[in-house]
């Protein structure tokens, strides 16, 4: 499809994506400042693409859902917000040796999601709007459960027992990865069509936006088969999240 060549070309080097995100978050260890933001938009439920579509994270929207009983300290990137060193009484060394433990889990979960996506030639060819469709099948769960205990024993031998209930949580109630293999997960990559206007509000032309594809998603429970969440992003806002595993097949 052309959709494949020319617009899910975004990266197939998933090694050098974590590292390179490493880099950044050790960078901004050392200073120790906050990495919350303002707090993104919701996520849009509406079938059409918009000329300029609000995509919200998605972790975001399924906090939403379920929220975790402690304050949301990980970002939707896995960088641990330096309000914690306050709100827990750590120490800067604490603080990095935490960001660590979690990098390590973000890096375990990007690497398992790598092993376990695909792309789904023959629902692609049959979809609608020209779009790509991908598939996530959710971890084992005794795998998952297994990676998640080692992220707390790793998180509570730094911070105590609180501080590894806390962080543990409000990283795995995000939805990177498929909620950190929770769900199965299926992507559908379409054309951002963008349509312009002239001064007065008439429609004048439109175009593709290769750079940026809209993605629509379905996140589904393993076990009952029920829809949990679904909704748009972008294909730039799914990358920061999931690394780059969408390129095509042999590309």
């Amino acid at each position: 499809m052309n959709l494949r060549s020319a617009g899910l070309l975004i990266g197939t080097n998933l090694i050098t994506a974590i590292v390179c995100w490493n880099l950044k978050v050790s960078d901004s260890e050392t200073s120790a400042q906050s990495t919350d933001g303002p707090e993104p938009s919701r996520t849009s439920h509406d079938s059409q693409a918009r000329s300029a579509p609000e995509s919200s994270r998605l972790a975001d929207t399924l906090r939403e859902k379920r929220q975790p009983p402690s304050k949301p300290y990980i970002g939707n990137d896995g960088s641990l917000s330096s309000e914690a060193i306050k709100d827990y009484d750590l120490s800067l060394e604490q603080y990095q040796r935490l960001q660590q433990a979690i990098s390590g889990y973000w890096a375990t979960m990007a690497r398992k999601t790598a092993e376990r996506i695909s792309f789904d030639e023959a629902a692609s060819k049959g979809a609608p709007d020209d779009a790509d469709v991908y598939r996530l099948p959710a971890l084992d769960k005794d795998e998952r459960l297994a990676h998640e205990k080692e992220l707390e024993n790793s998180l509570r031998a730094i911070g105590g027992d609180v501080v590894a209930s806390d962080l543990a949580q409000s990283l795995t109630s995000g939805a990177a990865f498929g909620g950190f293999g929770k769900y199965d997960v299926v992507f559908r990559f379409r054309p951002n069509v963008v349509k312009q206007f002239d001064t007065s509000g008439n429609l004048i032309g439109s175009y593709l936006d290769k750079s940026n594809l809209m993605v629509g998603y379905n996140f589904i429970d393993p076990k009952s088969g029920e829809e949990v969440l679904s909704g748009n992003s972008t294909s730039r806002d799914l990358t920061a999240e999931y690394g780059n595993v969408f390129a095509p097949p042999g590309e």
